[in-house]
């Protein structure tokens, strides 16, 4: 009676359990870390439109106005950092406010163009404007100082944030968009 000796490795059925394994983990690991990404690059547009809410009072506090900029730097790009263009400088220069390093996002104030439905320059809407999912969408995210019913809209796209979300930041589910019947 001979015995066969079996050699050191793996059947092919078994190298096929480990790749299927290692495929349906990937299924799922993968669009999770994506969202995470988003979720961590959203991060700068909530802090920065928080950071130009807060020198945009100062600067009311001293000239009793607020400022209306453009959208800057310019050219949405989705998940590539761009740095601070000197254009983007010399528009928030009448705020004093800059941020730090290179951004995802294109920042905006309005305080009396496109609908403000408050008197000229006593209420202000700080946007970000980013597609940091790459999914060719634009995000927005506001922070609108002022009262439902009297607020300035956003520059580029209309929106107001729902009653509930004025004086702190609103994202997409938070916003309202224009003609809207509610």
């Amino acid at each position: 009676m001979s015995l066969r000796s079996r050699r050191g490795g793996f059947t092919l059925v078994e190298v096929m359990i480990v790749v299927s394994i290692i495929g349906i983990l990937a299924a799922i690991a993968i669009p999770s870390f994506l969202t995470y990404q988003a979720r961590s690059r959203r991060a700068e547009a909530n802090t920065n439109v928080f950071a130009i809410i807060q020198t945009g009072d100062a600067y009311y506090s001293e000239y009793q106005a607020y400022v209306t900029i453009a959208p800057v730097p310019g050219g949405i790009n989705g998940i590539q950092k761009r740095q601070w263009s000197p254009a983007a400088q010399a528009a928030f220069s009448t705020l004093g406010w800059t941020p730090e390093g290179a951004v995802f996002y294109d920042y905006s104030t309005n305080s009396s163009v496109n609908g403000c439905t408050c008197p000229v320059n006593t209420c202000m809407t700080a946007a970000a404007y980013g597609d940091v999912d790459a999914d060719g969408a634009v995000a927005t995210v506001l922070y609108a100082r002022g009262v439902p019913g009297s607020a300035c809209p956003d520059v580029l796209f209309g929106q107001l944030p729902v009653a509930a979300k004025y004086n702190q930041p609103a994202t997409f589910t938070d916003l309202i968009p224009p003609g809207a019947p509610f």
